[in-house]
């Protein structure tokens, strides 16, 4: 069963005490999942709908004791896990399975079935199976909710391999509004993990236990060949969309979701800028030769991957190159026509309001921070170069300072679960995406999703002409969006 449901009134609330009330559609929707008789299910609710809540009150029906919670390990996920678990009345301790003496002992408390609810970061999951760590296969909690889940649509990831160790949970349930990734056949793994057991009307395994083998069933290969330096033909598959779109969710046992019917419309302004002479030179010479001198320093991209990262680094601005390491660095007052222009927009069309940034570059978005910040405009980063603690004070600056109206993000470290911007931002800048189209759409619904006040959200994005940059947004959308309406169909 497949069903498209409206998201309850109040999705979304984060570290609130109080209890959601869910509406007559979110309530059907935890009863379907509660009622399946596979004891799994794949919740692909739209972003910004409630996801957390449903599981929490998914928890509450089926009466689960252990619960077990594999998901991002932000302060603000886990405190979002926490406070929802508590203010829709779950009554249970809260502790984190991790590296340390006290991890160790709340993983202990999880294998002895004691009560709880426990939380585990997904890379932490894999590492710990990886290194023989933890003994997962022998956790058996009342339920297993995986959260993000697209993390394990690569069947080879010791994350995906840790994932499959909990298949012995008495209930599955996987969360994600893109649970197939960037690509169908992510949703092998996934489907794997909360389907392990379960048979078809022939007896037979309902999600085959050979990736390759399922892939031809469900996909269209691609075939080419080549040969290697013996002269030996080498045959290269390639898996490309489903043979017919929506089917392959429309047979699974339990497939829900909520659609974001609140969602406001969003006036894209789109930027177009000319790189000054220097960067177009260095870019040109990237581009071609794959080297290019800035100063006396070699900027090399030995590999395709490489080159496309270069590239959008050089449209944002000019990197240092230390001559020891061959490390890249933004500086503070370095040339930037794109800092530029975001300066117009924050100092000349949005004078008064907070601003979120995106950014493919953790380093850049850390440069802007500071450079935002000699404008005489209050500004904070949030990128994985810093630590928890610290990115957990800059959203929190951003969301309760009035003074502080630029929140410079790397999209990869707020693409996924972070809520709240949303109540005090309804202007975002993207200065370039990032290569993962399923990351921008994630970043894409940090403002755009219930709790949102204005009418509208207004969104710029930065063109440098003649760049990697042209169409490569649209593009992403299009991709995303066209992998979403499959797995809705």
């Amino acid at each position: 069963l497949y069903r498209r449901l409206r998201s309850h009134p109040c999705a979304g609330a984060r570290m609130s005490k109080e209890r959601i009330e869910l509406d007559a559609d979110s309530k059907a929707l935890v009863e379907r999942m509660a009622s399946e008789p596979t004891r799994a299910c794949l919740n692909a609710s739209d972003t910004g709908t409630g996801k957390t809540v449903q599981a929490v009150e998914l928890s509450r029906q089926i009466g689960a004791q252990t619960i077990l919670v594999v998901g991002p390990v932000r302060k603000t996920d886990v405190a979002n896990w926490k406070d929802t678990f508590e203010a829709q009345g779950v009554e249970l301790p809260f502790s984190r399975v991790d590296s340390t003496p006290a991890g160790a002992e709340a993983f202990a408390s999880l294998k002895r079935g004691t009560p709880g609810i426990y939380h585990v970061g997904r890379e932490y999951l894999g590492l710990s199976h990886r290194d023989g760590v933890y003994a997962w296969a022998k956790v058996k909690p009342d339920l297993a909710v995986i959260d993000e889940v697209q993390f394990a649509t690569n069947p080879k990831a010791h994350r995906t391999k840790g994932l499959f160790q909990l298949r012995n949970a008495k209930y599955r349930l996987a969360l994600s509004a893109t649970p197939q990734g960037n690509k169908f056949v992510g949703l092998w793994s996934v489907c794997r993990f909360l389907w392990w057991y379960a048979k078809d009307d022939r007896g037979q395994p309902l999600i085959d236990t050979s990736f390759r083998r399922w892939c031809y069933i469900w996909t269209t290969p691609k075939v080419s060949y080549s040969k290697d330096k013996d002269g030996n033909v080498q045959e290269h598959v390639e898996w490309t969309n489903e043979k017919h779109p929506g089917s392959f969710v429309a047979q699974l046992p339990c497939a829900v979701a909520a659609t974001a019917d609140f969602k406001v419309p969003v006036d894209v302004v789109e930027v177009k800028l000319d790189l000054p002479k220097e960067q177009r030179e260095v870019y040109d010479s990237l581009e071609e030769k794959s080297v290019a001198l800035i100063g006396d320093e070699p900027l090399t991209a030995p590999v395709a991957l490489t080159l496309l990262l270069r590239l959008r680094q050089v449209t944002l601005g000019l990197p240092d190159i230390d001559p020891d390491t061959g490390d890249l660095s933004f500086k503070v007052g370095r040339p930037s026509v794109k800092l530029q222009a975001l300066r117009r927009v924050l100092e000349q069309e949005c004078p008064d309001e907070k601003v979120l940034v995106f950014t493919s570059s953790r380093l850049f978005a850390d440069m802007a921070a500071d450079e935002i910040k000699t404008w005489g405009i209050g500004a904070r980063a949030y990128t994985g170069t810093l630590s928890q603690t610290d990115r957990y004070s800059n959203i929190q600056a951003f969301l309760d300072d009035d003074s502080v109206r630029v929140l410079a993000a790397s999209i990869p470290s707020i693409a996924e679960g972070t809520d709240g911007l949303q109540r005090v931002c309804r202007t975002e800048v993207w200065l370039d995406e990032d290569l993962n189209g399923m990351l921008v759409e994630q970043a894409q619904g940090r403002l755009n999703r219930r709790g949102q006040k204005a009418d509208k959200i207004k969104r710029y994005v930065f063109h440098a002409l003649d760049t990697e940059d042209e169409g490569h947004f649209t593009q992403l959308m299009e991709r995303s969006r066209a992998a979403r309406k499959e797995l809705l169909k």
